[in-house]
C-alpha cells in the first residue's frame, strides 16, 4: 500500500500536511484436502517493516498500527 504526500488541506478544520508512505504485506496459505473436507492454513503479516505512518484523515496524527500477525483455519465440508 501506498500513498502519496497530502498537501491539498483545509487548514479551516485543522488539517495539517501528511507525508508520503509505502507498507507492505504478505500472505500465505496451504490447502489440505481430505475425503470431503477442505482444510486452509493461512499466515499473514500486515506493515511488514513496521513502518510509522498515518493518514490525511487520521486524527491528531494518531499513528496505524505497527506490524501485526494473522493466523487462520478455514474448514469448508
Amino acid at each position: 500500500e501506498t500513498s502519496f504526500s497530502q498537501n491539498r488541506i483545509n487548514t479551516q478544520y485543522g488539517e495539517t500536511t501528511t507525508p508520503s508512505f509505502s507498507i507492505f504485506n504478505i500472505k500465505a496459505s496451504y490447502h489440505l484436502m481430505f475425503s470431503e473436507t477442505m482444510i486452509d492454513l493461512g499466515f499473514g503479516v500486515s506493515n511488514l517493516f513496521n513502518n510509522f505512518y498515518y493518514e490525511h484523515l487520521d486524527w491528531g496524527h494518531i499513528a496505524r498500527p505497527g506490524r501485526s500477525f494473522t493466523f487462520f483455519v478455514k474448514v469448508k465440508y
